[in-house]
């Protein structure tokens, strides 16, 4: 099957009409995510972002199922409470711009979330209000840093913590020009990011933190085959997060495969790195992978004895983008 735009986004209408009537909280729905530009697709493979807002508490609030072996939906489940200040949307950052730029939506009880846009999108690139959702963004950042404060060992949970608040960080400067980097092409557009905001260097930054630039590629397949195995082990648990989900196994794979041909190396290692991490905070200690997980973050440099070296060099790097983002706001009249 031939996969395009065009189908997929009429199965993704196909899919809601078939949501709603099996569920009748379901008030709105909207598509946001890859589906929204005009190249979804990196190695044959997508999502499908759908959000589903309720009338009443949902079970889940995210769930993934399988559409094909290639496809997967991935749909977000809101409370219709989260949308009750539609005013103060316009400073989250990443809420916002999901409604503000969504422009397909799928199921509109009454109009009302129409009505919402029309209320955030109504003076959402004001520049304070766009300043708020990139200060959030490096405000939840420094948040995550001081969590680190004292740590010496990178285990999972403090390696998530560092690559979240790393990442956290550059979405803030990615977010002055653009929309929040979505995790696939996240190390393709950065660069460009910076760029646009007049400080290349930044992105170089980030990259030498997490150890993508001085890594050794000449093993980077043979971590990729660990990493696969890991991921997609049967003695998984079911509670593992969506990134180790089984439908979403060619979403990252073939991206990972994809890249490895384009040379695109440090977008296979920050791949590795996201999915691998979240997967070892999930997993018991004694788990087979961990082993091999713990490996490869030392490979990346994250070891005990220079883990708060690294602690101090994100705090360098959050002050570097959090003076840009200042100097970014002033300029901006915000």
């Amino acid at each position: 099957m031939r996969i395009t735009r065009d189908l997929l986004l009429n199965s993704a209408r196909d899919f809601t009409a078939r949501a709603i009537k099996a569920d009748r909280s379901i008030t709105a729905a909207y598509l946001t995510g890859s589906l929204l530009t005009e190249e979804p697709l990196i190695g044959g493979t997508t999502d499908i972002d759908l959000v589903f807002i309720h009338d009443l508490m949902p079970p889940l609030p995210r769930e993934i199922q399988r559409f094909t072996e290639e496809i997967s939906l991935d749909l977000y489940h809101h409370n219709q409470t989260m949308y009750d200040q539609p005013r103060a949307l316009r400073s989250d950052p990443i809420l916002g711009p999901a409604i503000n730029t969504t422009r397909l939506i799928l199921h509109d009880t009454l109009h009302w979330f129409e009505y919402t846009q029309a209320i955030v999108t109504a003076q959402f690139d004001r520049p304070d209000h766009h300043a708020e959702r990139v200060k959030k963004l490096i405000a939840d950042a420094r948040a995550a840093w001081w969590r680190l404060e004292g740590k010496d060992t990178p285990n999972p949970k403090d390696m998530s913590i560092f690559i979240n608040s790393a990442e956290l960080t550059a979405n803030a400067l990615a977010s002055i020009s653009g929309l929040p980097l979505a995790e696939r092409r996240f190390m393709l557009a950065l660069p460009g990011r910076c760029q646009a905001v007049g400080s290349p260097q930044l992105a170089l930054v980030f990259s030498a933190l997490l150890g993508l630039s001085s890594f050794d590629f000449t093993r980077l397949e043979e971590w990729v085959g660990y990493w696969e195995k890991a991921l997609y082990s049967v003695d998984n648990p079911i509670n593992i997060p969506p990134a180790a989900h089984s439908h979403r196994k060619l979403y990252y794979l073939n991206a990972v495969r994809s890249f490895l041909e384009e040379g695109q190396l440090e977008s296979v290692l920050w791949i590795l790195l996201n999915t691998w991490t979240r997967l070892a905070v999930s997993l018991p200690g004694r788990a087979p992978s961990q082993k091999d997980y713990s490996l490869f973050a030392a490979a990346l440099g994250f070891k005990r004895n220079i883990f708060m070296e690294k602690i101090s060099a994100l705090d360098q790097f959050l002050d570097a983008s959090e003076e840009r983002i200042n100097r970014w706001a002033q300029e901006a009249g915000a």
